[in-house]
Order: C-alpha cells, then structure tokens, then sequence
C-alpha cells in the first residue's frame, strides 16, 4: 500500500502553501501566538483544512483533529504538524506589544526555516 505522503506529494505541498498564506509571516518568516490567539478568523481558516488534511495526511497523530477538546489550541497542533516536513520550527520567548502605551505580554514567536531536505 502506497503511503500517503509518497501518493498525495504535491496535494500536501498545496495545504503547506495554504497554511502559510494563512499565517502571513513576517519577514523574518515568523509568526506570533499571541496574535494568533487573538484572531479567530485564522483560526477558522485553520480549522477549515481539516478535511483535506484527513484526505492527505495521516492524521490520527494530529493532535488538533484527533482530540480536538482536550487541545487548547489544536490550530497549532495542526500547523505543527503540516509545517514540519518543510521547516524547521524553532519557538523563542517574545515580549509583544499589545497597545500604543507600550504595555508588553510575553509570549513565543515561532520561526520556520527551511529544512536540508527542501533544499537538495
């Protein structure tokens, strides 16, 4: 039987590019979990993969589609899961600035880099 990720290869490269222009990273190709948390509709949109992730993925190690109530956050989950066969995740602690008055919450801030295997 022909594994997932051998049969749907470019299917899985399409759902990683849609994440991706979901998440809109920065330049510095990070995204922000406080921003995340804090904007539903990405989430949504996050959320709304889950039947082409089931159509492509094995996901029963997928966290955030398997139990999805016992997961705080199972968007995260599944951007975890989807990114990490093309980037290297790498999460830092964060002070981010919420208001104009300068007012700092500590949160991660999550890096992608691209994987040795990417670029070969």
């Amino acid at each position: 039987m022909t594994k997932k990720s051998d049969k749907y290869t470019e299917e899985r490269q399409a759902l990683v590019d849609q994440l991706i222009d979901i998440l809109n990273l920065d330049l510095q190709r990070s995204f922000i979990l406080y921003e995340l948390d804090h904007n539903p509709e990405k989430q949504e949109e996050i959320m709304a993969l889950i039947p082409e992730i089931k159509k492509y993925y094995s996901h029963g190690l997928i966290g955030g589609i398997k139990d999805q109530d016992k997961h705080k956050r199972p968007w995260l989950s599944i951007i975890k899961h989807l990114l990490r066969d093309y980037y290297n995740i790498i999460s830092s602690e964060y002070l981010h600035q919420i208001n104009e008055e300068g007012t700092k919450l500590k949160t991660r801030r999550y890096y992608l880099n691209e994987t040795l295997i990417n670029n070969l």
